[in-house]
């Protein structure tokens, strides 16, 4: 006898995934200061690969900072820019464009980064005094 197919929840049907409530909850979707990008093509130096990303980007916005892992999260990578208001255009603009042959993805970060963790008690700070 064959082994049965799990049925997923939500679908009702064995062996068809959907998204499900607590994939939605992974994807952040409020604006922040720090973009994820995926599909990075891998075959590219990681140093030529953050001077591009830095020339792509700072045509839409001021780059903070580009954090593009060597090993373990290979296309992936982060972008820090000034303001939410930049992150959304440069998402709105630079989604599926044509990067090293390959769609860029560009979505929000699910956290900030730490140097905008920094200035925001940095801005805190100096509104107290």
């Amino acid at each position: 006898m064959p082994p049965r197919k799990r049925a997923y929840p939500g679908t009702g049907k064995p062996g068809k995934a959907t998204k499900s409530k607590e994939n939605a909850k992974r994807q952040h979707t409020e604006a922040s200061h720090t973009l994820y990008l995926s599909n990075l093509n891998t075959k590219i130096k990681p140093h030529r690969m953050k001077e591009n990303l830095y020339v792509l980007f700072t045509s839409f916005a001021d780059v903070l900072e580009i954090n593009y892992p060597r090993k373990n999260f290979r296309g992936q990578g982060w972008i820090v820019v000034t303001s939410p208001d930049d992150a959304n255009e440069c998402l709105a603009k630079l989604e599926g464009f044509d990067f090293f042959d390959q769609p860029l993805h560009v979505r929000y970060a699910r956290k900030d980064s730490n140097i905008i963790h920094s200035l925001k008690k940095l801005e805190d700070a100096t509104l107290q005094t």
